[in-house]
Formats: C-alpha cells, structure tokens, sequence
C-alpha cells in the first residue's frame, strides 16, 4: 500500500512541476483516460488513495466508510490525500497493537454487499488489488499521454538500490532502462 501511495504522491508531485513550469499538461492529462468507461487520471489517483484510506479504518475501527470525505481532484487536494493515508499507515504500524486477522470484514459499495471472512482475504482479494489496478491505470494514463515517467518511477527506485543482489544486478556495466 505505502509503495504504491508513494508512487502517487511523487507522481503527483512531478505533475505539479509541470503545471508550474507552465507546461501544457495540466487539465487534459488530469482529465485524460484510457477508454471511455473508464475514470480520468485524476479520479484514478483519487480512488487508490481512498481505497487505502477506506480500508485502514475498516480494519481498524470496523466503520461505515461512507462517512469519510472523499479527496479532492484538484492536485493539492490528492497530495493532501496521499499525505493523510501514508500518515494513517504510519499510524496504524505503530499505534495499534495485533490486529484479529481472523475478523470478518463486511461493507456496502455502490449497492453491493461485500464481505470477507478474514482480514488476510480482504487485503488480498480487495484492498490491494483495487490500489494497484488504480495506481498501475494512473501510471498507463500518465504514459499513454507522453508524461515523461517510466518504470523505476512505477516501482520506486529504492527497489532498485535496497539489498546487495540488486545492487550488485545494476551496479559496474548495468543500466536501469525507462520500459
């Protein structure tokens, strides 16, 4: 979760460089998207971070999300949601104690009752998959466009430079390549 909300949050921040350089990104790359069904960037990035949000409370607190303000789609606005999240995280990690991970987790979306018979299926079947199929159809917006980002940029670079193997892997006649 934190990795792809931090991917968001310096992809955010990128596209706010572009703005204030007064390039043409701005309004219709945040508007653009990949089909017609599907949401803009912006609502893209909006939604990763308020799954991330949403499921923390309900992990937490077992409360009716549908309470919480969204996240504006303004820039300032979803960098202000990624700060929020990646802060409730950081919360979570070292405020609470063992969460049950045996717990059922039950929610109402769009209509639609979903539950989950342990916090183990909830993230790996919902919380997760939802993050990244946001994140990962923000960055394929962001690249379809032409925005000048690439894979390390996706991953992260300390992917790249954490742990002797990789290091080794990149490091003398390697090279990290935009895919």
């Amino acid at each position: 979760m934190e990795s792809r909300l931090a991917f968001l949050k310096a992809m955010i921040e990128k596209l706010n460089l572009y703005q204030l350089d007064g390039l043409a990104c701005s309004q219709n790359l945040m508007s653009a998207k990949l089909h017609e069904t599907m949401y803009p960037l912006d609502k893209q990035i909006q939604v990763a971070i308020d799954h991330a949000r949403f499921s923390l409370r309900r992990i937490i607190s077992d409360q009716d999300c549908s309470c919480l303000p969204k996240t504006g789609l303004a820039l300032s606005d979803l960098a202000a949601g990624c700060d929020e999240a990646l802060d409730f995280i950081y919360q979570v990690k070292h405020n609470f104690g063992i969460i049950d991970e045996s717990r059922k987790i039950s929610f109402t979306k769009d209509g639609r009752k979903f539950n989950f018979d342990s916090l183990e299926d909830y993230l790996a079947l919902w919380t997760i998959p939802n993050i990244f199929f946001h994140a990962v159809t923000a960055y394929n917006i962001m690249r379809y466009c032409h925005f000048s980002i690439g894979k390390a940029d996706f991953l992260g670079a300390e992917v790249f430079f954490k742990g002797s193997n990789l290091v080794e892997k990149f490091s003398g006649g390697g090279s990290i390549e935009n895919a």
